[in-house]
């Protein structure tokens, strides 16, 4: 069963946006790791914003990939994403700069979630959507 998060076409993009980190800091059908990543990452960065270091380090908050959009070379990049042409944007860098980026995104979305078959829940691993029930 999936969760469906219907946002309305004319909601603020601000106020859909923040209806989805509160729904990932705290819904408790997600994994534990989940809400606990992203109130993490939610956490650090209204520090950093806070202490202005968006102006100091501005690199820290832009998007790692948006970086290969501006590579002529590989500009299809934005439309559609493949790991050839992430590793290519990356270059020598890609062990250390994307594998950081992929396990945070598996604490927010995990692929498997083993805490669920420690708290009497489904065992299924086919995505975060299975594991959820459908809300009423």
């Amino acid at each position: 069963m999936a969760v469906c998060i219907h946002i309305h076409s004319k909601l603020d993009v601000d106020v859909a946006l923040t209806e989805i980190l509160q729904f990932l800091q705290s819904d408790e059908r997600l994994p534990t790791r989940t809400r606990k990543a992203v109130q993490f990452l939610n956490g650090l960065r209204q520090q950093m914003v806070h202490a202005q270091t968006h102006a100091s380090h501005p690199e820290l908050f832009d998007c790692p990939l948006s970086a290969a959009a501006h590579d002529t070379a590989i500009a299809p990049i934005a439309a559609v994403y493949t790991l050839a042409d992430v590793r290519r944007s990356f270059g020598d860098g890609f062990q250390e700069r994307f594998w950081p980026i992929f396990r945070a995104f598996n604490c927010v979305l995990p692929a498997h979630a083993p805490e669920m078959a420690l708290f009497g829940g489904s065992k299924r691993t086919s995505g975060i959507s299975s594991m959820l029930p459908a809300r009423q």
